[in-house]
């Protein structure tokens, strides 16, 4: 996924190491979080969690292949939305263009200073 949003210009930063996304997260500055639910270590809506405590203003996705009820209901009580895999490039792509847009920030642009508001 990470080469299919390069190809549009998207800047991305990836790791698969729970703990560095979280550090990066919280002192970075970044339009999106884009995390699985399964990772070592650490569940993807924990994560999540944590970063919206010190950033609740940053957009987030959550991808997984497995989907259960809890899951659904954590990332609607975060107001995550939840992509179910299999997806293809355009689909994942759409998602983020989508999320993006709806932080309502010029040009697509999250602003991590905006102190819980885009702007």
């Amino acid at each position: 996924m990470t080469e299919a949003l390069e190809r549009l210009g998207y800047r991305v930063e990836s790791t698969t190491d729970p703990c560095t996304a979280h550090q990066r997260a919280t002192t970075g500055r970044y339009a999106l979080i884009v995390t699985d639910l399964h990772m070592p270590d650490l569940c993807g809506t924990e994560l999540l969690e944590s970063i919206r405590r010190c950033r609740p203003e940053m957009p987030a996705l959550l991808v997984s292949a497995f989907p259960d009820r809890r899951t659904i209901a954590i990332a609607n009580d975060l107001g995550i939305p939840l992509l179910a895999k299999p997806f293809s490039s355009a689909v994942f792509v759409a998602a983020i263009a989508a999320l993006l847009e709806s932080c309502n920030a010029p040009g697509g642009r999250f602003d991590p200073d905006a102190k819980g508001r885009s702007s």
